[in-house]
């Protein structure tokens, strides 16, 4: 009777040690995946990441199978046990492996699987939402409203030099229709960077300066940023009679248009864009509130406020510290995605 039991638990421990060996041998393979795509990569030197999915993929399935094979190698370190404590001895070797499949797929895991996807992570999680976030509401919406001045710039700059007031006025309302748009979206982009909050305490002056240049920018499209006082001065309304005077008019009638035109400023020291070009459209209109006044004269002086306004236009720290954030979002994903080539476009 004691034979037979001895038989049966001898059997059975062999076949628990050929179980492990096939645990192992999965172990092995799922570890190798992982492993065998960081050699390649290493080797080859050009494999590339082009897409967040491929990233996310990579990371995923090799955490997964790290995983995957040190349970394995847990599984097939039990099952070796059996066969350790039987007589004969078997599967020492197999033991072996499977311990060293543990430790090694454990190693893997929390050294280098986790920590690059954790960093990753955060650069999903964190830090591209924020930068997708300051590019919509403050990037892309200051960008158009830039464009959309310089066009009206050129517009009326093309317009005073062909003297057309009757296509000019066609042109300005579109673009004060362009201008109204990019108050709106500006002023949706700041409603939502005030929501926003910075991912890391070194990216509060970045968060800081959009809000202040998406509420510069809001002044300067449509809430009275333009300062009109320069074009005021006895230097300017001197400069302008000349001009009128040189058009065609007499004396009287230029330094009657540009008293006309100084008294409006004394009552209107600031202006914006979509103002400016309204006033401009009223000026060669037929009620010519101004006076009559030479083709070609009010476009030319709002091309004038224009150019000055978007010369002054830029804020050189500001992209310089967005031009940080995404270096250091390529900065992350190269280091820990190394040695894959990370070609995702940011920003």
């Amino acid at each position: 009777m004691f034979e037979t039991t001895a038989v049966e638990t001898e059997k059975k421990s062999s076949v628990l040690t050929r179980v492990g060996l096939i645990v192992l041998v999965l172990g092995i393979i799922a570890l190798a995946i992982p492993l065998g795509d960081l050699l390649y990569a290493n080797i080859n030197g050009n494999v590339t990441l082009a897409t967040a999915d491929a990233i996310n993929s990579l990371l995923t399935i090799g955490v997964i199978l790290t995983v995957v094979a040190a349970v394995l190698g847990l599984i097939a370190v039990g099952l070796h046990v059996p066969g350790l404590l039987g007589s004969p001895r078997r599967g020492l070797v197999g033991e072996i492996l499977a311990v060293l499949l543990l430790v090694g797929s454990a190693a893997f895991l929390f050294t280098t699987m986790l920590p690059r996807a954790q960093a990753v992570q955060r650069v999903n999680d964190k830090l591209a939402p924020f930068g997708t976030s300051l590019a919509t509401n403050c990037q892309n919406t200051i960008a158009q409203a830039q464009a959309d001045l310089k066009n009206a710039q050129l517009d009326a700059q093309n317009m005073a030099d062909l003297g057309d007031d009757k296509t000019y006025t066609k042109l300005m309302q579109t673009d004060i229709a362009a201008l109204q748009a990019d108050g709106t979206a500006l002023t949706n982009g700041l409603t939502a960077l005030n929501k926003l909050t910075s991912p890391d305490s070194k990216y509060n002056d970045l968060l800081a300066g959009c809000k202040k240049d998406v509420t510069s920018e809001i002044a300067v499209v449509n809430n009275k940023g333009i300062p009109l006082g320069a074009a005021a001065t006895p230097a300017e309304a001197s400069a302008l009679v000349t001009q009128l005077v040189s058009a065609g008019l007499t004396q009287t009638q230029a330094t009657a248009i540009v008293g006309s035109l100084g008294t409006f400023i004394a009552s209107n020291p600031n202006t914006d864009a979509v103002g400016l070009l309204q006033i401009s459209v009223a000026a060669v209109g037929p009620a010519q509130p101004l006076g009559p006044l030479p083709a070609g004269f009010a476009e030319g002086f709002t091309a004038q406020i224009l150019a000055t306004v978007n010369a002054a236009n830029t804020d050189p720290t500001l992209t310089n510290e967005g031009n940080q954030l995404k270096s250091d979002i390529q900065s992350i994903l190269n280091k820990n995605l190394a040695p894959f080539v990370v070609t995702v476009p940011i920003g």
